[in-house]
C-alpha cells in the first residue's frame, strides 16, 4: 500500500477532469447525449 497526500490526489482528480472536459469539447454532441442520458437515468431513477 503506498499513501497519497491530499494535494496528489487533488492533481490526479485535477488531471482526470482536465481529461473529461478535453473529451467534452473534441466531442461536443457525444457528451450531450451522455448528459441527456444521465438526467432521463436520474428523472426515472428519483421520481
Amino acid at each position: 500500500m503506498f499513501h497519497l497526500e491530499p494535494y496528489e490526489i487533488g492533481g490526479i482528480i485535477a488531471l482526470q477532469s482536465g481529461f473529461t472536459a478535453n473529451n467534452a469539447l473534441l466531442s461536443a454532441a457525444d457528451f450531450q447525449r451522455h448528459n441527456v442520458k444521465i438526467s432521463s437515468f436520474m428523472a426515472s431513477g428519483f421520481s
